[in-house]
């Protein structure tokens, strides 16, 4: 005998098989299989358009969070999204290019956060928000193509910067001028964190040979040869080593987890996907794991959440190349949400905790569970 069923969120739900009267029942297993299915799905972009560098965040002001977007095609528009249902806010024209990458922080003495966004005519921009739309607080031109931004106080004295991945790396203040830039060509992507015991916060970024760490000051920690494109990375507490780890996914189709206690970025270990790996990110997607967990979006059109010890627990097949994560808690249910924009034009939101677990079954509804 068997039945499909549908757990449509977190809790314990029940369900009654009938079975022909006066049966005997001798034996009673069970064999739980299904598949991991999104929250909802939103078509943001056109086909072959993707939602590229996805943040979550308060955008709006209020205590819901919001998707931003930015795009992979020449219309040059971010896009605000509701987080519990997907549905557009507003959406705001910087300029008819490539919108690489976003984040969202507190930057500027305005109220609420502003969004700070990458662009491929080679500037950073830095909006204020608001519930009806936004406006530019300010730009800041490089030399190439913006294809990496975050936000962050790498220097912990109360403000934050932001930063900027370009044929340099860049660190502006609240007001947009430089603080400082470190020469790295081919960057593709950088995170902020605290990697080292040194004071202040460190930069990863990932090139197009490896990974390098780069202190509040500007100086190079050290630098992961990988042999490969980098094209993205996150930081965070991964192992039950103290301290954060940095993961990577790369063009060589591998997710790697690098050690930070030592100056080697050794790789502690490394999981072979069926494509690249266009965007990583770090945390606590699956409530009955410790931890935290890793989740990659691939050019083979899956998503894929793994471990601390870099084992698959789930995947999901969009049918289309995944292009960018993100993780946060962005509807009402209890913990954190997952959100993949894919080439197809669509986001894709996931709770991991709707797969049941503890299954347990109650012969002739005696109240004792077998």
């Amino acid at each position: 005998f068997s039945k499909e069923y549908d757990f449509p969120g977190q809790g314990n739900i029940t369900y009654w098989i009938e079975i022909p009267k006066n049966s005997t029942i001798l034996n009673a297993t069970f064999n739980l299989t299904g598949k991991i299915t999104t929250i909802y799905s939103k078509l943001i972009k056109s086909s072959n358009i993707a939602p590229w560098g996805i943040s979550i965040g308060d955008v709006v002001g209020g205590s819901d969070k919001e998707i931003v977007t930015g795009t992979s095609a020449l219309d040059g528009n971010i896009s605000v999204l509701y987080g519990r249902n997907g549905s557009v806010i507003w959406t705001y024209l910087i300029s008819n290019n490539f919108i690489y990458d976003t984040s969202i922080g507190d930057i500027t003495s305005d109220p609420g956060n502003e969004i700070v966004a990458g662009s491929a005519d080679k500037h950073v921009y830095v909006l204020n928000c608001d519930d009806s739309g936004a406006s530019e607080a300010w730009s800041y031109n490089t030399s190439s193509d913006v294809k990496a931004v975050a936000i962050g106080d790498i220097d912990e004295d109360g403000d934050n910067e932001i930063l900027a991945g370009s044929d340099k790396l860049y660190v502006l203040n609240s007001s947009g001028n430089l603080e400082w830039e470190f020469e790295l060509g081919g960057i593709e992507d950088l995170s902020v964190g605290n990697i080292t015991s040194d004071s202040g916060m460190e930069i990863v970024v990932g090139n197009s040979t490896g990974v390098s760490v780069i202190n509040s000051s500007g100086s190079l920690v050290w630098f992961k040869y990988l042999g490969t494109t980098v094209n993205s990375v996150d930081i965070g507490n991964i192992t039950s080593d103290p301290g954060n780890e940095i993961v990577a996914g790369g063009t060589d189709d591998k997710v790697y987890l690098l050690n930070t206690s030592d100056t080697s970025g050794e790789v502690v270990w490394e999981y072979q996907a069926g494509g690249d790996i266009v965007s990583v990110s770090v945390g606590d997607v699956i409530g009955a794991e410790t931890g935290n967990e890793i989740v990659a979006g691939s050019d083979d059109g899956k998503l894929y959440t793994l471990n601390s010890s870099g084992c698959l627990i789930w995947e999901y097949v969009t049918e289309s190349q995944v292009k960018s994560v993100a993780i946060g808690n962005i509807t009402s249910d209890e913990g954190n949400e997952t959100v993949c924009g894919a080439i197809d034009g669509y986001i894709y939101t996931f709770n991991f905790d709707y797969f049941p677990d503890n299954v347990s079954i109650d012969v002739d509804a005696d109240g004792s569970y077998e």
